[in-house]
């Protein structure tokens, strides 16, 4: 009887070994924090991806390669389109992303990505016959790989004329109200592809889908956005990105703060330059990126701003190509 009493005994006290063991969690991780622990990721990086919990990371310096350079098995296509608004025709360059079908229900986020001066909507995708010289096409080669290696969600990204967007005399650049962007591009656009707006393109639809649209340029594409698009248009967009080229803190702080504005927040603000960019250009950008954070209201660094002041870059593809990949893993639509 004693040496039964003395195995329930040892039995007993191994179980209870066990549970009382203080062995390191082995880490069951969800959106970076461990379900065991509560301990959060330290990050194991590869190409700008956290093998552990899937986060992304800002980029620098350049494209990691294997984004830009490899051939992806699962392509998206490049399409032409016209728009057609006040009796005059309208080019633009459609990418949609591999798989896409016209006739299924998924709907995609939407970028509208605009290109600076002295170039044509063909600039991003290397299409027409301005940029036949060009060979490699790492804006399509690059959205491509990030969809297959599930860096961003496939998406459809919009390349229109700058120029169209501003207008002549009479357009925005000069103070008017000219509404092609809204009522040509992104209404034709969006009543023929599969956006979160599901071709009903009423007022009323466009801006209960403000989050799944986003606006972005360099330069002069840049300076369009950011008048345009966040001074205009702030009631259908949430996500923009000004690429070498924004403006003054104050035109911007006075839409914001516009009673119509008050239910549409920005949910990402991305800015991105080099530091051999044009000077000028460059100092308007670093003092409106001061103005905003200091005035607090709409604009936290690192929350939904960021200013990626790139080392050794200048006003070029290069470095534009680098705020775009930005944009597509970290910035916009997360």
């Amino acid at each position: 009887m004693k040496k039964v009493i003395l195995s329930i005994l040892v039995v007993v006290l191994f179980v209870f070994t066990l549970s009382a063991c203080d062995k390191e969690c082995t880490h069951e991780w969800e959106n970076g924090v461990c379900a065991l622990c509560d301990a959060e990721c330290e990050h194991e990086w590869a190409d700008n991806a956290c093998a552990v919990c899937g986060s992304h990371a800002y980029e620098f310096k350049s494209v990691p390669e294997k984004y830009q350079d490899e051939e992806c098995p699962e392509k998206g296509s490049v399409v032409t389109e016209t728009i057609t608004y006040e009796d005059a025709s309208y080019g633009a360059y459609v990418y949609l992303p591999y798989g896409y079908d016209a006739e299924a229900d998924t709907q995609y986020n939407i970028l509208y990505l605009l290109h600076g001066a002295g170039e044509e909507e063909g600039y991003w995708f290397k299409m027409g016959s301005k940029y036949a010289a060009f060979r490699d096409n790492i804006t399509v080669t690059m959205p491509d790989n990030l969809i297959y290696y599930g860096m961003c969600d496939p998406l459809i990204i919009v390349t229109p004329c700058t120029y169209d967007i501003l207008g002549t005399e009479t357009g925005a650049q000069a103070g008017g109200d000219y509404n092609y962007f809204r009522d040509g591009l992104v209404k034709q656009i969006e009543a023929k592809y599969n956006t979160y707006a599901g071709g009903d393109v009423t007022e009323e639809n466009l801006i209960a889908t403000r989050d799944h649209r986003g606006m972005a340029g360099f330069s002069m594409g840049g300076m369009t956005t950011y008048s345009v698009g966040m001074q205009q248009n702030l009631d259908i967009i949430s996500w923009f990105g000004c690429y070498t080229g924004a403006g003054d803190a104050a035109s911007l702080l006075t839409a914001l703060s516009a009673e119509e504005n008050a239910n549409y927040k920005i949910n990402f603000f991305y800015n991105g330059q080099g530091t051999l960019d044009l000077q000028e250009l460059r100092a308007t950008q670093l003092k409106m990126a001061e103005d905003l954070l200091k005035d607090g209201r709409y604009f936290k660094d690192g929350e939904n701003f960021i200013l990626n002041d790139k080392e050794n870059k200048g006003h070029k593809y290069d470095c534009w190509i680098v705020d775009l990949y930005n944009t597509l893993t970290v910035s916009f639509f997360n």
